[in-house]
C-alpha cells in the first residue's frame, strides 16, 4: 500500500499551519516567565493581593503569549471580586487587559514586543470564609525554567495575626514579612491562616 503524495503533502501543511496557529496564537509559550513579585494584604474576612509578572520575549519579531491565572475556588473560598489586569512595556505604557473568566481561571493574551518584555498586574480581593488563603505558585513549574526572582510579601491589618505562613517568609516591621528568592522553582503554593 503506498500514500499518495497529494495526502501527503495535504497532512504535513496541517501539522504545520497547527504548529503555526499554535505558536503565533500564543499557546505554546514563546515569553519566558522572569521575575514576580506578590504582595498579600490580610484582613479580617478577606485578601488583597497584588501580583506583578515580568515575560521577555528572546525572539527579533513580536509575539502573543496566551496566559491564564488560576485561583484556589471553594466554599470557603468565593471567586475573586475587584479584579483588575494590567500590561505595561518598558516604556511604562500601561494598558487595561480584558480577561476571560473560566472555570475560576481569568484567561487573557499580552503581546510582547521583538527582544521586549511586558510587565503584567493582577490586582483582586478574595473572601475568606474560615482565615486561610492559598496563593498557587506551582503553576510557574509549566514553564520548565525557574524565575530570575521571586518576591512575597504578607502584611496583616485590622487586627489580624498571623496563626501560620508555609512559605517561611521573615518579618519585615510591624506585622509584615517578606521573603525573596533567586533561581526560584516553587514547591508548593504560599498557604496563610490569620486570627
Amino acid at each position: 500500500m503506498t500514500v499518495r503524495k497529494p495526502f501527503l503533502i495535504y497532512t504535513v501543511f496541517a501539522v504545520l499551519l497547527s504548529i503555526m496557529f499554535l505558536f503565533f496564537g500564543g499557546y505554546i509559550p514563546t515569553a519566558v516567565f522572569c521575575r514576580e513579585h506578590i504582595k498579600i494584604g490580610v484582613f479580617a474576612e478577606y485578601i488583597a493581593v497584588e501580583g506583578k509578572y515580568l515575560y521577555k520575549n528572546p525572539l527579533p519579531f513580536p509575539v502573543t503569549q496566551h496566559l491564564y491565572t488560576p485561583f484556589p475556588v471553594d466554599g470557603s473560598h468565593p471567586f475573586p471580586y475587584n479584579i483588575d489586569l494590567t500590561a505595561a512595556d518598558e516604556s511604562g505604557d500601561e494598558h487595561d487587559i480584558a480577561p476571560l473568566e473560566l472555570s475560576g481561571k481569568l484567561y487573557f493574551n499580552i503581546r510582547l514586543p521583538a527582544k521586549g518584555e511586558v510587565t503584567v498586574r493582577l490586582y483582586y480581593r478574595q473572601r475568606s470564609l474560615n482565615r486561610t488563603c492559598t496563593y498557587i505558585l506551582k503553576t510557574t513549574r509549566k514553564w520548565g525554567r525557574p524565575l530570575e526572582k521571586a518576591v512575597f510579601e504578607a502584611e496583616f491589618f485590622e487586627g489580624t495575626a498571623p496563626a501560620h505562613i508555609n512559605y517561611g517568609l521573615l518579618p519585615a516591621g510591624e506585622n509584615r514579612f517578606k521573603s525573596t528568592y533567586f533561581n526560584f522553582m516553587p514547591e508548593n503554593d504560599i498557604m496563610i491562616s490569620w486570627e
